[in-house]
């Protein structure tokens, strides 16, 4: 679960909650802190979708908006 956002730090939202942004940071990087498999997950950074295991590791910037689900299989 993303931790509360510090407000001396720019932000970004992921799943509907703020999330610091520390400079850097791409989105293979914070799928790695919050121990999600970019194998496993697809993502949507603002209006860019990416399926499983075709995320890139593109540098976030403040104010983006990052949703993830994580894909299950069975029925």
């Amino acid at each position: 679960m993303p931790s509360h956002a510090d407000p001396q730090l720019p932000t970004l939202t992921f799943n509907g909650d703020p999330y610091p942004l520390t400079p850097g940071l791409t989105l293979l990087e914070l799928l790695r802190q919050l121990d999600q498999e970019p194998a496993r997950v697809a993502a949507a950074v603002n209006d860019d979708f990416y399926a499983a295991g075709h995320l890139p590791d593109r540098e976030l910037c403040p104010g983006d908006v990052v949703d993830v689900v994580r894909m299950m299989v069975g029925g």
